[in-house]
């Protein structure tokens, strides 16, 4: 199961840098145009708005992945309870 640990690293490594290189080239972007408006903002949201969300979706389903193979490891290699215990 090593692998796929390996794997959810790599994904959530990969969404993470996307998101801090869209926000350094923001800050870039409308520093160097000195005062911005909310409309200027939010055009550049806008034109990003794919790049956010693939890595916000790929954090999401790593964090629900690597969740998923934790509940199963525990479920699989728990001790046996009885049906008292589990109440």
């Amino acid at each position: 199961m090593p692998e796929v640990n390996h794997f959810f690293f790599f994904v959530v490594v990969v969404g993470a840098i996307a998101l801090i290189q869209l926000q350094e080239d923001m800050k870039k972007q409308l520093s160097s145009e000195g005062d911005y408006t909310e409309e200027e903002l939010e055009e550049y949201m806008q034109s990003h708005k794919k790049v956010m969300i693939d890595s916000l979706w790929k954090l999401n389903v790593a964090d629900i992945e690597a969740t998923l193979s934790r509940v199963c490891q525990m479920v699989v290699f728990s001790r046996p309870m009885t049906l008292n215990c589990m109440k």
